[in-house]
């Protein structure tokens, strides 16, 4: 996974297999795969759908800082820890250097320590602070692949949900 090269596939994933969530709020779309050949792998799949959820994590994220840029980004999820090519993945699509968290059921443990601080029982979130693992840097080679991506899939997107866009 890490050393596949962003887009080699030749794929354009639309990821929407439960609709599109953030940040358009869509539960009508539904996935789109373009591109595929008797040349494509399974693997080439699989790569342009991490691709593709790691392109809308970007946008969220660019929407996000414009309200100011975070001073951290932190990943968590049995997902993304398990595969540290795909955490990867994600700092190059956003361009960013993303922390993994390697704490285990971080929701539930988010939710227990805002309690507590809420309760009084911890006064500060910061006195318990989460074990955290490598740090993911973005890889500047591949940022030219992660902008034409994330324009071919803006191009599908808008050539298929989009009224008046079919061409």
């Amino acid at each position: 996974m890490e050393a596949a090269v962003p887009g080699s596939h030749s794929l354009t994933v639309l990821p929407f297999f439960s609709g599109e969530r953030t940040p358009y709020w869509r539960g009508d779309l539904r996935a789109a795969i373009t591109g595929l050949s008797f040349s494509t792998e399974p693997f080439d799949i699989l790569r342009a759908g991490l691709e593709a959820v790691s392109l809308g994590f970007a946008d969220i994220y660019r929407l996000l800082a414009e309200g100011g840029s975070p001073v951290e980004i932190v990943a968590s999820g049995g997902a993304l820890l398990r595969s540290p090519g795909w955490t990867q993945m994600m700092a190059d699509a956003l361009g960013q250097p993303i922390t993994a968290c390697t704490e285990s059921e971080t929701s539930c443990r988010g939710a227990a320590l805002w309690v507590m601080e809420r309760t009084g029982i911890l006064r500060n979130l910061g006195d318990v602070p989460a074990s955290m693992g490598a740090t993911y840097q973005p890889r500047s080679e591949y940022q030219d692949a992660y902008a034409r991506l994330r324009s071919d899939q803006r191009n599908l997107y808008e050539r298929l949900f989009v009224p008046g866009n079919c061409s």
